[in-house]
């Protein structure tokens, strides 16, 4: 028996924004927190969110600016959840990347749970309701604002595992366009990526039902047929609309079903050189498609084929291998990095990663489709370095 749950509503267009205050009355919450990536707090329609809060007789308490560094670590969570624990607020309101809506999650659950942040790591370690909060997406790609998870680094260990299952899920998300325009090029394209592996590994991972095949592979054509489209037209609202989309659906299939080699191998990546998960992950997909085809593996056939037009009339095997050369040439359309040198980060220790990888991440290799142990770790990350 599987089970196929979904965290969190959705307002999702153009202008949805402007439904804000109305939701928060609805839900009777007069005193709003606001967390805001500290990057995007001059923008103009950040502001603009924020005062249609303001003026329509609501209260905001406070303006958070979210600085996580690289990642946000549970020391940092303890100092923000501290630093807002005396304002009595009734919900928190969470805008900017992946980073700050995790920082919002966790803050509205330390309000109301004693204890530091740390003692809540694992799965359904959070006893009691938290509260609410309400996300706000700036990147399309973590697909936070429909997961009960809030990925955390322990500073000590240099290991990231989150607050994961009941009562961590936001009460909903907002998807609105106008919040991404922003983004830069670079982290339009890594946050893009890191939905790509959502949506690729929830949809040909062991673990994989129908439902998070069918998330998936729709996510995964939604991204990869605007994406390109989306970077050079940066203004354009639709093709933002449709990346925040492909983003969300990933989510929803992702933590339904989990993440393979290419999740797995980012995190002591992450960790141990501070590469962005969402960039370390994307390095990695083109390399798992190739060795999983190459392995024999036909169901990238499913995945798009119609997108990536290598035809219907050859085998299931010869549509999955020709998927994974049109996934290179893919990566050169939207200029991803392909080598960890590319990106600016040398001096990569492939051994401790490999040994890393096989000691905390066993899940993610166990599931993928194709046999993948510390040999292929190994040689995938002698490719990337």
């Amino acid at each position: 028996m599987n089970l196929f749950s979904l965290n969190a509503r959705i307002y999702f267009g153009i202008g949805c924004w402007h439904k804000l205050p109305e939701l928060l009355k609805d839900h009777a919450f007069a005193r709003i927190g606001v967390l805001i990536d500290k990057n995007i707090a001059g923008v103009p329609i950040v502001n603009d969110i924020i005062d249609s809060i303001d003026n329509s007789g609501l209260s905001v308490v406070f303006r958070y600016p979210v600085d996580t560094g690289f990642e946000p670590t549970y020391d940092y969570l303890d100092t923000v959840a501290d630093d807002i624990r005396n304002h009595s607020i009734d919900v928190v309101v969470g805008i900017g990347g992946g980073s700050t809506l995790d920082v919002c999650k966790g803050v509205g659950i330390l309000q109301r749970n004693p204890g530091k942040a740390i003692s809540y790591r694992g799965m359904d370690k959070v006893a009691s309701p938290g509260i609410a909060s309400i996300l706000l997406p700036t990147t399309a790609g973590t697909g936070s604002e429909v997961t009960a998870t809030a990925s955390f680094v322990d500073q000590n260990t240099k290991t990231k595992l989150g607050i994961n299952g009941r009562f961590v899920a936001p009460l909903f998300g907002m998807l609105c366009p106008e919040l991404v325009c922003s983004c830069p090029r670079s982290i339009s394209v890594s946050s893009a990526l890191d939905a790509m592996v959502h949506a690729v590994e929830a949809a040909t991972a062991k673990p994989a039902t129908e439902f998070s095949k069918a998330l998936g592979c729709e996510a995964f054509k939604i991204l990869y047929t605007n994406l390109p489209d989306s970077l050079n037209e940066a203004d354009d609202l639709k093709l933002r609309e449709s990346m925040l989309a492909g983003s969300c659906l990933a989510g929803m299939a992702m933590v339904n079903c989990g993440g393979g080699p290419a999740s797995g191998i980012s995190y002591p990546l992450g960790t141990q050189y501070n590469v962005p998960h969402g960039l370390a992950g994307g390095i990695f997909l083109p390399y798992v498609f190739t060795y999983n085809a190459s392995s024999g593996y036909d169901g990238y056939a499913d995945l798009l084929t119609n997108g990536a037009d290598v035809g219907d009339t050859k085998s299931r095997l010869e549509r999955s291998e020709a998927f994974a050369e049109r996934f290179q040439q893919f990566y050169q359309r939207i200029d991803a990095p392909e080598r960890l040198s590319d990106a600016g980060f040398t001096g990569i220790d492939c051994e401790l990663l490999t040994d890393l990888t096989m000691r905390d991440r066993q899940y993610n290799l166990s599931v993928n489709p194709i046999h993948f142990g510390a040999k292929e770790v190994a040689d995938i990350l002698e490719k990337v370095v």
